[in-house]
């Protein structure tokens, strides 16, 4: 009989709490609503942000799609960004950030809201990530992810989801290697007078994540050895919840491929822009500069050929390296814009190497920034 009653009692006190807790108006605490899950897009909470659930890792995630970067430590404060180098692989004061699904990880900056009025130069095997997390980011000064022969690459340059680009043939008379390609193709490396040039691959599709470009095939053999390919350029990614204003210049260009050293022998490809991708939860406006251009393509050789150059802005190409003496041959200019890559020029006792196709700029938020200084424009 006692347990009878006592069983109708907690049934009661049960009934009592749940529509005590009705009454007030209990809400399940932050972090457990629908919204909160993981895979759907900062756009659904309307703030860029999207919060874990109980029970598994405390993350953020802003952005949306495959271009989404996952926090696991908040910052509580702005961001101020002076001249300074990110060595990506060490990620100091920030997060090294696992995006998956073959994409590689991102170096990760972050601060409530960010202003950078300095040079940020990013180098290292990882892409960076600068990111605002409640606010606005301003780009006063200059991110450079770019790459330059003779440098250090860019952070995240020379992604290994690039397709190789050929280097030129050995003989005396030696082929010129072909311009890296990504967004758009590289050039070809000339053929010389006893061996062919490097034929660039196609350019790539779009890419679903934030990487790096593509460097130049090296130069054919000849009496001496032929030039290095140059490096591709880097790749970076800026995102805020706010308001993303580029005042400065961001920089992915790839590097300009090395001359021949010496006699019959090729240049170097020149290397292909970078990736910049873009995200804005407010508006997007680009009054300073964006780009991420090919290198130029090293001269072949009888004496010594010169080395491509570097896209110094963003209606600027890579300028070809020069044929040393008379007998070798030029190399060709980079790409800007939605160009390809000039091949380099046939003939000589060493032929130059073909210069490189452009990067990728994307702006993942969808904002139209038409007519800005953005080279290649948008994709």
């Amino acid at each position: 009989m006692w347990r009878t009653w006592y069983h109708r009692l907690v049934r009661a006190a049960l009934i009592t709490y749940t529509l005590l807790v009705g009454a007030c108006g209990f809400r399940p605490a932050s972090g457990t609503d629908d919204a909160s899950i993981v895979g759907v897009d900062a756009a659904s909470r309307g703030d860029g942000a999207v919060a874990m659930p109980d029970g598994m890792a405390a993350q953020s995630c802003f952005g949306n799609g495959s271009y989404k970067v996952c926090l696991t430590t908040l910052p509580t404060g702005t961001l101020e960004l002076g001249n300074t180098t990110v060595i990506t692989d060490a990620c100091a004061n920030g997060e090294i950030v696992v995006i998956g699904n073959g994409a590689p990880k991102l170096c990760v900056l972050s601060g409530t809201s960010v202003m950078v009025t300095g040079t940020v130069r990013g180098v290292g095997t990882l892409p960076l990530a600068i990111v605002a997390t409640s606010g606005d980011l301003t780009i006063m000064g200059t991110i450079d992810v770019s790459s330059a022969n003779g440098g250090t690459p860019g952070a995240g340059a020379n992604d290994s989801h690039c397709t190789p680009s050929p280097a030129g043939l050995d003989g005396d008379g030696a082929g010129g290697g072909a311009g890296g390609s990504f967004g758009t193709k590289g050039g070809n490396g000339g053929n010389g007078t006893a061996a062919g040039g490097g034929i660039a691959p196609n350019s790539s599709a779009t890419p679903t994540f934030v990487r790096g470009g593509c460097a130049g095939g090296k130069g054919g053999t000849g009496d001496d050895v032929g030039g290095n390919g140059g490096a591709g350029g880097g790749a970076s990614f800026l995102l805020a919840t706010g308001a993303l204003s580029i005042v400065g210049t961001i920089n992915a260009s790839g590097a300009g491929g090395s001359g021949a050293e010496d006699s019959h022998a090729g240049g170097g490809g020149g290397g292909s822009g970078g990736m910049i991708a873009l995200y804005a939860g407010g508006a997007l406006t680009v009054t300073g500069s964006a780009f991420a251009n090919g290198g130029g393509g090293g001269g072949g050789a009888d004496n010594p050929g010169t080395n491509g150059g570097e896209s110094p802005s963003y209606n600027v190409a890579g300028a070809r390296g020069a044929g040393g003496s008379s007998s070798g041959s030029n190399g060709g200019a980079g790409a800007i814009s939605n160009q390809t890559g000039v091949g380099g020029v046939n003939g000589g006792d060493g032929a130059g190497a073909g210069g490189a196709g452009g990067g990728v700029v994307k702006v993942v938020s969808g904002q139209s920034v038409s007519g800005a200084n953005i080279s290649p424009p948008p994709a």
